[in-house]
Protein backbone atom coordinates (compact mmCIF):
# COMPACT_ATOMS: atom_id res chain seq x y z
CA UNK A 1 0.00 0.00 0.00
CA UNK A 2 3.26 2.39 0.92
CA UNK A 3 4.43 1.21 -2.48
CA UNK A 4 1.20 2.63 -4.30
CA UNK A 5 0.72 5.84 -2.64
CA UNK A 6 4.38 6.72 -3.20
CA UNK A 7 3.99 5.74 -6.82
CA UNK A 8 0.80 7.76 -7.32
CA UNK A 9 2.86 10.53 -5.79
CA UNK A 10 5.42 10.70 -7.62
CA UNK A 11 3.46 10.64 -10.50
CA UNK A 12 1.17 13.62 -9.43
CA UNK A 13 4.43 15.26 -8.73
CA UNK A 14 5.66 14.74 -12.64
CA UNK A 15 2.25 15.66 -14.02
CA UNK A 16 2.41 18.85 -11.91
CA UNK A 17 6.26 19.85 -13.03
CA UNK A 18 5.33 19.13 -16.77
CA UNK A 19 2.17 21.53 -16.52
CA UNK A 20 4.31 24.44 -14.75
CA UNK A 21 6.96 23.67 -17.51
CA UNK A 22 3.94 23.65 -20.62
CA UNK A 23 2.58 26.79 -18.90
CA UNK A 24 6.00 28.80 -18.44
CA UNK A 25 7.40 27.96 -22.35
CA UNK A 26 3.59 29.31 -23.90
CA UNK A 27 4.65 33.17 -22.91
CA UNK A 28 8.08 32.38 -22.81
CA UNK A 29 8.37 34.80 -25.91
CA UNK A 30 5.69 36.70 -25.11
CA UNK A 31 7.38 39.82 -23.36
CA UNK A 32 9.77 40.01 -26.87
CA UNK A 33 6.90 39.75 -28.44
CA UNK A 34 4.60 42.93 -27.02
CA UNK A 35 7.85 45.27 -27.09
CA UNK A 36 8.23 45.02 -31.00
CA UNK A 37 4.57 44.94 -31.76
CA UNK A 38 4.56 48.27 -30.00
CA UNK A 39 7.60 49.55 -32.17
CA UNK A 40 5.57 48.72 -35.12
CA UNK A 41 2.87 50.76 -33.90
CA UNK A 42 4.65 53.68 -33.10
CA UNK A 43 6.05 53.42 -36.38
CA UNK A 44 2.78 54.44 -38.43
CA UNK A 45 0.10 57.20 -37.69
CA UNK A 46 -2.42 54.81 -39.38
CA UNK A 47 -1.71 52.31 -36.48
CA UNK A 48 -3.02 54.86 -33.65
CA UNK A 49 -5.87 53.80 -33.12
CA UNK A 50 -4.34 50.29 -32.99
CA UNK A 51 -4.62 47.87 -29.22
CA UNK A 52 -2.38 44.87 -29.32
CA UNK A 53 -2.36 42.10 -26.88
CA UNK A 54 0.03 38.74 -26.16
CA UNK A 55 -0.91 35.71 -24.64
CA UNK A 56 0.89 32.64 -25.43
CA UNK A 57 2.62 34.15 -28.70
CA UNK A 58 -0.69 35.12 -30.11
CA UNK A 59 -0.74 38.80 -30.94
CA UNK A 60 -4.95 39.82 -30.82
CA UNK A 61 -5.07 43.68 -32.42
CA UNK A 62 -8.35 45.31 -31.88
CA UNK A 63 -8.81 49.19 -33.16
CA UNK A 64 -9.90 50.40 -36.38
CA UNK A 65 -8.00 51.54 -39.87
CA UNK A 66 -8.79 54.05 -42.58
CA UNK A 67 -8.17 51.80 -44.95
CA UNK A 68 -8.06 47.93 -45.56
CA UNK A 69 -4.45 48.25 -47.23
CA UNK A 70 -3.66 49.40 -43.73
CA UNK A 71 -4.76 46.49 -41.99
CA UNK A 72 -3.35 44.32 -43.83
CA UNK A 73 0.12 45.52 -44.38
CA UNK A 74 0.04 45.80 -40.16
CA UNK A 75 -1.12 42.08 -40.08
CA UNK A 76 1.42 41.00 -42.52
CA UNK A 77 3.84 43.24 -40.41
CA UNK A 78 3.15 41.16 -37.04
CA UNK A 79 2.96 38.23 -38.42
CA UNK A 80 6.67 38.07 -39.40
CA UNK A 81 7.46 39.51 -35.90
CA UNK A 82 9.91 36.37 -34.47
CA UNK A 83 7.95 33.76 -32.22
CA UNK A 84 4.57 34.77 -33.49
CA UNK A 85 2.38 31.89 -33.91
CA UNK A 86 -0.96 33.53 -34.98
CA UNK A 87 -2.57 36.98 -35.62
CA UNK A 88 -6.24 37.30 -34.59
CA UNK A 89 -7.36 40.39 -35.96
CA UNK A 90 -10.83 42.32 -34.88
CA UNK A 91 -9.58 45.87 -36.42
CA UNK A 92 -12.43 47.60 -38.20
CA UNK A 93 -12.37 50.08 -41.17
CA UNK A 94 -13.18 53.54 -39.70
CA UNK A 95 -15.44 54.97 -41.53
CA UNK A 96 -17.05 51.64 -42.45
CA UNK A 97 -16.49 51.28 -45.87
CA UNK A 98 -19.70 50.88 -48.41
CA UNK A 99 -20.77 47.26 -49.22
CA UNK A 100 -18.88 45.65 -51.74
CA UNK A 101 -21.93 44.74 -54.04
CA UNK A 102 -22.88 48.57 -53.86
CA UNK A 103 -19.42 50.25 -54.81
CA UNK A 104 -19.02 47.64 -57.55
CA UNK A 105 -21.93 48.72 -59.07
CA UNK A 106 -20.87 52.67 -58.48
CA UNK A 107 -17.55 51.94 -59.88
CA UNK A 108 -18.62 49.90 -63.12
CA UNK A 109 -21.19 53.01 -63.87
CA UNK A 110 -18.80 55.75 -63.73
CA UNK A 111 -16.13 53.38 -65.88
CA UNK A 112 -19.22 52.41 -68.30
CA UNK A 113 -20.29 56.05 -68.76
CA UNK A 114 -16.44 57.07 -69.41
CA UNK A 115 -16.29 54.74 -72.26
CA UNK A 116 -13.92 52.54 -70.07
CA UNK A 117 -16.19 49.21 -69.45
CA UNK A 118 -13.40 47.06 -71.03
CA UNK A 119 -11.25 47.66 -67.32
CA UNK A 120 -12.01 44.60 -65.06
CA UNK A 121 -12.92 45.74 -61.31
CA UNK A 122 -12.10 43.93 -58.09
CA UNK A 123 -13.52 45.59 -55.21
CA UNK A 124 -13.39 44.60 -51.24
CA UNK A 125 -13.93 46.81 -48.07
CA UNK A 126 -13.44 50.58 -50.36
CA UNK A 127 -10.30 49.17 -52.33
CA UNK A 128 -10.61 48.89 -55.61
CA UNK A 129 -8.57 47.08 -57.86
CA UNK A 130 -8.39 47.62 -61.74
CA UNK A 131 -7.44 45.22 -64.10
CA UNK A 132 -7.10 45.04 -68.06
CA UNK A 133 -5.60 47.19 -70.57
CA UNK A 134 -6.58 50.80 -72.04
CA UNK A 135 -5.66 52.64 -75.23
CA UNK A 136 -2.54 54.87 -73.53
CA UNK A 137 -1.28 56.17 -70.44
CA UNK A 138 -3.86 58.76 -70.60
CA UNK A 139 -6.85 56.73 -70.40
CA UNK A 140 -5.37 54.94 -67.69
CA UNK A 141 -4.79 57.99 -65.71
CA UNK A 142 -8.40 58.96 -66.31
CA UNK A 143 -9.79 55.52 -65.11
CA UNK A 144 -7.58 55.63 -62.00
CA UNK A 145 -9.04 59.48 -61.67
CA UNK A 146 -12.45 58.74 -61.98
CA UNK A 147 -12.51 56.12 -60.00
CA UNK A 148 -10.65 57.67 -56.88
CA UNK A 149 -13.64 60.10 -57.01
CA UNK A 150 -16.18 57.82 -56.78
CA UNK A 151 -18.73 57.47 -53.92
CA UNK A 152 -17.43 55.42 -51.48
CA UNK A 153 -13.98 54.50 -52.78
CA UNK A 154 -10.93 54.70 -50.04
CA UNK A 155 -8.45 53.73 -52.52
CA UNK A 156 -7.22 52.68 -55.70
CA UNK A 157 -4.83 49.86 -56.60
CA UNK A 158 -3.87 49.99 -60.53
CA UNK A 159 -1.13 48.28 -60.70
CA UNK A 160 -2.75 45.58 -63.09
CA UNK A 161 -4.01 48.01 -65.30
CA UNK A 162 -1.71 48.42 -68.74
CA UNK A 163 -1.50 51.01 -71.16
CA UNK A 164 -1.58 49.86 -74.97
CA UNK A 165 0.76 52.27 -76.26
Amino acid sequence: MRTMCLCLQSTLLAAGLIAAVAQAHGGRYDAQIRARVAELLKSNNAYKNIQAKVEDSVVALTGNVELDSTRQALISRVRSVPHVESVESNIVLSPPAVPDQTLYGRVQRTLADAGLAEVKIRVHEGAVRLEGTVRNAKERQRAIELVRQTEGVKEVQASSLTAAE
